[in-house]
């Protein structure tokens, strides 16, 4: 932990006292909050706030409750130079979405009914005028390019926060499961969270989505490039649940990470020592993805159709946050 002189600990005290004061506010960070509100309710320097967010040694956090009990605890994070998240779900979304639309991009959230994909099928223009749906596909990211706007760029996203520190592999299999068909057991083998028969098959409904919008925009004589992929919070050092909240140095998709990282690098994951029902189940989940997708190729890809795994992080002056995985592709 860094020291804090008096100055810090004052603040520090009231940003951990304006966070808890958020307590029935949690919709408030769908979208970044900027610095400048925040100066005003604390009469404290945006600058001041920004430095001491971006230089103070362990996250500030409150643990929302959930469930009846609480048991999340979220972590104020810098989502840009002038504005802050959490490193909830809806709110690592929020946060993408400004960079997706500081690049030029028509952002939509919670689409992918079957009204919407007949609608993009017959014209992607209608992109601004589709209204959201419930549990749908949680950010879509559209641009048009070229001197006659037939190159399209899509991006379809599951965002997936935190969970108990446990759930780590579960949760990434289950967004991965979200993305792709996947086979449910393994899934299940993760986490043991169903309390319904389980399916023999995830609904993989973005490869769907992108496989079917690709077909009908090729055939009207646009030139597609469709990225189905992850947002996942990847900030370090974080705050997780165990019985009660707990520091710990690197990101809650710490582990599941590096071992998709390392499948990607060597067609595999190596345990050095007896793996985990969890990580053995990934693992063969991944093994499954490569023969059924090729997975590992669509990562590699620059046009057609893709996957990405984007992370919310912490970054250098001068915006301090970055969504690693974009590139500048995007």
């Amino acid at each position: 932990m860094v020291a804090i002189n008096w100055r810090g600990l004052a603040l520090l005290t009231k940003l951990q006292s304006w966070l808890n004061d958020q307590d029935s506010q949690l919709d408030r960070f769908k979208n970044p909050i900027p610095l400048s509100k925040i100066s005003a309710e604390l009469n404290e320097s945006p600058d001041d706030i920004r430095a001491f967010l971006q230089q103070c040694g362990h996250p500030i956090y409150h643990v929302w409750e959930h469930n009846g009990s609480r048991s999340k605890p979220y972590c104020l994070r810098l989502s840009g130079r002038d504005d802050v998240c959490l490193d909830w779900e809806d709110s690592i979304a929020g946060a993408a979405m400004a960079v997706f639309q500081q690049r030029g991009y028509k952002c939509r959230q919670e689409l992918g009914t079957d009204d919407h994909l007949i609608r993009l099928c017959e014209d992607p223009s209608c992109f601004d005028s589709l209204a959201p749906g419930i549990n749908q596909r949680d950010l879509w990211a559209l641009r048009r390019r070229g001197h006659d706007d037939r190159e399209i760029d899509l991006y379809i996203l599951e965002a997936k926060g935190k969970q108990a520190s446990t759930f780590d592999y579960y949760c990434f299999g289950q967004a991965l499961g979200q993305v792709f068909p996947v086979s449910a057991s393994l899934v299940k083998k993760m986490g043991g969270m169903y309390r319904k028969p389980t399916p023999e098959r995830t609904h993989g409904r973005c490869w769907f989505l992108a496989e079917r919008l690709y077909q009908a925009w090729t055939q009207l004589g646009l030139r597609p490039t469709i990225t189905v992929g992850l947002l996942l919070p990847e900030w370090s050092p974080d705050i997780l649940w165990t019985d009660k909240a707990r520091i710990r140095q690197n990101s809650f998709y710490a582990r599941p990470l590096a071992d998709f990282r390392q499948f990607v690098e060597r067609g595999d994951v190596q345990f050095e020592s007896p793996a985990t029902k969890a990580r053995s189940a990934f693992r063969q989940m991944l093994h499954e993805l490569e023969s059924q997708i090729q997975v590992r190729s669509l990562l590699e890809a620059k046009a057609g159709l893709r996957f990405r795994i984007l992370t919310t992080q912490a970054a250098a002056a001068p915006y301090f946050f970055r969504l690693s995985g974009l590139g500048e592709e995007a």
